[in-house]
């Protein structure tokens, strides 16, 4: 091979080395390609071999090392010499490179006798290598064909006997046409064939129908000499019409003129090592559909973090924004109570006093919500239902919301008889105030907010129905998400954690909870019990989510 037609693939992520090893190399009438990264060099190396590569360790994306083992893990690559390019005599990187394939390296900055001399040395042994290996292989099938005649020659008729009958695998001798002559008893036990019944058959007709055409091609080019021996795994079948996998040896019998007298066969059963690759091939399988679906759960686990991350982020903004205003009031109030306590008349000082209870009591409830929404998260909620009358129950949670100043809003309406459910009271109240607070915080001051309770032996239903400002489409799907607000409420007070405890209190009376909007038209959150025989309650429990 001369300088001419030797092909040197260079693979650098720096132009200037590109440049600089192609003037040297092209000078010395070298061919070479170019590569700016490994993908490109994987691709152009599978497209067309080249004789040699030069590899730059350190790239971005696939460094060289990773490149030398993927082209080592190639067959048709694996024996390229491979040279790599760093920037310093890196003793640990330099280990890498021999430990994956690599056969030599060149430090840079590049030394033109340096570079020729090692590329002309590898490009020496890469070529004597390839001379020895087909002259190994060369020698290998005559030292084989020798051998073989050589056992034929030395064999005696007692020691052939001996070997063909206690041998533990099927041998047969066949005439040239594949006609069976002689068969061992290993050969006859696994066909279920006896020797007269076996000698009226041929190769072909004990191979199954499927493996026949390959079979027979083998057999037909021995015939034609184009083969010595031959071996391939194939299926049979028995006397008895069943299937089997063997593992076949066949090579030709030729008299000192070269002519083919015999075939003789050798068969080993290996239909459980087939069975065993076939279920090997079906775990691999199952194994690799198992880490897709743990990657995409992974994914969507990762997907599913980041968003709880973004709207905690909104959430610590809005509790913020949240507690600063109701603090400040607290703070001018006490301010105006401190200095001016004296000039004061009481119904002022009265209403200052007011505003500030009012504030403390919405902190409150802020601080509430967040307790509730870590609780849930943390170990879950006291579940105690017991018997409840609901229309009494009903009655006395309007006259509260009455005595909180909402009255002329807020519609109650109970259908159904004066009868008992089982409830966990407690939760029961914290839906309604969270679903009834939601309606009328998004709802104009003069529409009202309709609360329907529906009793029938089966089924509780509470409907909370307002005319307020609705909620996106696109947004429907997460209002149940801790910390989520939709996005036509950011100017609205609030901390998006309200639905979520409903959600949970719903999820743990075994209930169902839906919800219909549209906007600018309004709001139905419907929620549903079901229900046992009120003769008795479920025993308190604690519930995680």
């Amino acid at each position: 091979m001369t300088a001419s037609n030797t092909d040197i693939l260079i693979v650098d992520d720096q132009p200037a080395n590109l440049n600089l090893l192609t003037s040297i190399l092209t000078e010395q009438g070298y061919t070479t390609r170019l590569a700016l990264d490994g993908e490109i060099a994987l691709r152009m190396a599978r497209h067309q071999p080249p004789d040699i590569i030069l590899l730059d360790i350190l790239m971005p994306v696939m460094d060289g090392l990773m490149v030398c083992q993927k082209l080592k893990a190639d067959p048709a690559l694996q024996a390229i010499p491979v040279i790599f390019l760093s920037a310093v005599a890196d003793t640990s990187k330099i280990a890498k490179g021999f430990a994956c394939g690599g056969v030599d390296y060149i430090t840079k900055p590049f030394r033109v006798g340096e570079v020729l001399a090692r590329i002309e040395t590898h490009l020496k042994m890469s070529r004597i290598t390839r001379d020895l290996e087909a002259k190994n292989r060369a020698l290998e099938q005559a030292n084989q064909h020798l051998q073989e005649l050589a056992q034929q020659l030395k064999q005696s008729q007692h020691e052939f006997e001996a070997i063909f009958n206690n041998a533990v695998v099927g041998i047969a001798l066949s005439a040239p046409d594949g006609t069976f002559e002689r068969a061992n008893p290993r050969w006859l036990e696994m066909l279920g064939y006896d020797a007269d019944e076996l000698n009226q058959l041929t190769l072909d007709m004990i191979t199954h129908e499927k493996d026949r055409e390959t079979s027979s091609m083998y057999i037909r080019r021995v015939q034609l000499g184009e083969l010595v021996q031959y071996r391939f795994e194939k299926r049979f079948v028995r006397k008895d019409g069943s299937e089997f996998w063997g593992d076949i040896a066949v090579a030709a019998i030729t008299d000192d003129a070269g002519n083919l007298c015999h075939l003789v066969a050798a068969l080993t059963d290996i239909t459980r090592r087939k069975i065993a690759e076939q279920e090997l091939k079906a775990f691999n399988a199952k194994l690799e559909k198992k880490v897709v679906e743990r990657t995409v759960e992974l994914q969507h686990a990762l997907e599913r973090e980041k968003e709880i991350n973004d709207l905690k982020s909104r959430f610590i903004t809005s509790v913020s924004h949240e507690f600063r205003t109701p603090l400040t009031i607290i703070q001018t109030g006490a301010e105006i109570l401190y200095r001016y306590k004296e000039s004061l008349n009481p119904e002022r000082e009265a209403q200052h006093l007011q505003s500030i209870l009012k504030q403390v009591q919405h902190m409150n409830c802020l601080l509430e919500d967040v307790l509730n929404v870590g609780q849930i998260e943390r170990d879950g909620w006291a579940f105690n239902p017991y018997e409840i009358r609901l229309k009494v129950f009903l009655e006395q949670f309007r006259m509260e919301y009455h005595a909180g100043g909402d009255a002329n809003r807020i519609e109650f309406h109970y259908h159904g008889t004066d009868s008992v459910a089982i409830m966990d009271e407690k939760m029961v109240r914290l839906i309604l105030n969270n679903l009834i607070d939601n309606a009328l915080k998004y709802s104009p001051p003069d529409r009202p907010v309709h609360v329907e309770l529906y009793h029938r032996p089966e089924a509780v239903t509470f409907t909370v129905r307002d005319h307020g400002i609705g909620i996106p489409a696109d947004d429907q799907k997460y209002i149940f998400t801790p910390f989520f607000r939709a996005k036509n409420v950011e100017h609205i007070q609030g901390t998006g954690v309200g639905l979520t405890i409903v959600n949970h209190a719903v999820h743990l009376h075994q209930g169902d909870i839906q919800i219909t909007s549209e906007l600018d038209q309004g709001t139905t959150v419907t929620v549903t019990f079901p229900q046992k025989s009120p003769s008795r309650a479920a025993e308190p429990t604690t519930t995680e989510d």
